[in-house]
This record gives structure tokens, sequence and C-alpha cells, in this order.
């Protein structure tokens, strides 16, 4: 019988800063310190994220600046294909931004 979800192991966690983006589907995260691009997984924080990211979005896809203490997990994306998520631990900050 296969886990739903495997146990987690979190051997860091770390302060992420950048920008949420929500789209039909999926979601992702772009970390302005590292230029990194993310998958977000959907634990923890990642429905409050969610919920003030549609409170927040004036235009489809916008990016909205979001700040958390975060920690990854491998999971299995919608393909199932296995990849490394960001999981949002703690919300510190998040708001609209201007022009991005």
């Amino acid at each position: 019988m296969k886990k739903l979800f495997p146990t987690l192991f979190v051997l860091a966690v770390f302060t992420v800063e950048g920008y949420f983006t929500v789209y039909s589907d999926t979601t992702d995260y772009f970390e302005r310190n590292t230029l990194t691009k993310w998958p977000v997984a959907q634990l923890a924080y990642y429905n409050e994220a969610v919920a003030q990211y549609h409170a927040l979005a004036e235009e489809p896809y916008e990016g909205i600046y979001l700040k958390a203490l975060a920690y990854t997990v491998r999971q299995p994306d919608g393909n199932g294909k296995e990849r490394e998520m960001l999981v949002f631990k703690k919300i510190l900050e998040i708001y609209a931004t201007e022009g991005i």
C-alpha cells in the first residue's frame, strides 16, 4: 500500500524572500536572493498563502511579495515525478508590489 504522505525529514528551516504566484492549477515561488524558481508543496501555510494571494492580487498571475520561514521536501508533482518543493512554515510578510 502506497503512503499518501511519505515521512518528511526537515533538515533545516531557512528564510525565503521573493514573489509568490498562483496559476489556475499550480503555484510557484521565485526566491529573489538566489534567483531560484521553486514549486510550492500544499503543506503547512500553503492555503493561507493562496488565500492572501487572492485577496492582494489585482491581476492574474501577479507576483506577490512573500517572506517566510521555509523548508524543502521531496514529493511527487502532478505528473508523478518526484521533485524538491518549498514549504512555507510561517509567513513573515506578504503584500502586493507595484510593477512586479
